[in-house]
């Protein structure tokens, strides 16, 4: 597994989100331009590496005027909210989080939606993960201890102190032994802890002092040709909270950050 490559991809994708004074980037990509959704589908007989026990995707993430986040609903009702397993789905809601399910096979029509919605592509990555391992995917970064507050998952609001440090994505997968080319895929919201960050990833489980915001993670079992859409319930001025944290930015013309997972390659 080359971490290198994840390594500077994600640190890619910190430096698109944030830009060096935290403004917004100037010649960002349209949403429909260079890819489409039918392009990220499996393979096929085009040649490739074998892997095993591997299990790739592939992460874009857009940008939304925040007037426009309502507009996210549309996507999502043409998705799935099937077949997801979350910690707590009250909490995940009230934490200003929605994530839908779909098949590249189903054609660009979300490209063409968050086209109408004003969205730009503002970062793409490649994430290589293998059976049993995790990796954390840079959300924002936090450069002081910031104190927050969340719904947890026995729907109570608690505050948590955070950072400094990166606000990630945390995904585990696990290769499921009796269906070949299916794994299981674990997101969490995560503050990965300083020392962590300066260590190698391990392949079991988190650093006994990373933070885990539980009650916003959810899995589901994902082949080639799936993928996730995590976005926003709604805009949230302030940067108080998990969600407005994750989610929104209040810069000159506030937006919002929703993501695009789609899982591209299972080697098993």
């Amino acid at each position: 597994m080359n971490r290198s490559i994840h390594t500077l991809a994600a640190i890619g994708i910190i430096s698109l989100l944030l830009g060096c004074n935290g403004e917004k980037q100037q010649n960002r990509e349209p949403v429909w331009e260079d890819v489409k959704l039918g392009d990220l589908a499996p393979a096929g007989q085009r040649p490739e590496i074998k892997r095993l026990d591997s299990i790739n995707f592939q992460v874009h993430v857009f940008e939304v005027p925040a007037e426009n986040t309502g507009k996210l609903d549309d996507i999502s009702k043409i998705l799935y909210a099937q077949p997801f397993r979350f910690k707590h789905f009250k909490a995940f809601v009230a934490n200003s989080f929605s994530v839908s399910f779909g098949r590249t096979s189903s054609g660009n029509q979300i490209f063409d939606m968050l086209s109408e919605a004003g969205a730009r592509r503002v970062g793409s990555t490649v994430m290589l993960l293998s059976d049993g391992q995790f990796d954390d995917l840079p959300i924002t970064r936090l450069f002081d201890q910031t104190s927050i507050y969340y719904t947890s998952t026995d729907g109570s609001i608690k505050t948590e102190t955070i950072g400094p440090g990166p606000l990630a994505l945390r995904m585990k997968v696990q290769i499921i032994p009796a269906s070949r080319g299916v794994c299981n895929v674990t997101f969490t919201p995560a503050c990965p802890s300083p020392l962590k960050q300066l260590m190698t990833k391990s392949s079991e489980r988190p650093a006994s002092n990373d933070t885990l915001f539980e009650s916003c993670g959810f899995s589901l079992k994902m082949s080639p040709g799936d993928f996730i859409f995590l976005r926003p319930v709604q805009y949230i001025s302030h940067q108080n909270s998990l969600g407005s944290l994750f989610f929104s930015r209040a810069a000159a013309k506030p937006y919002v950050i929703s993501f695009l997972i789609i899982c591209t390659q299972i080697s098993d």
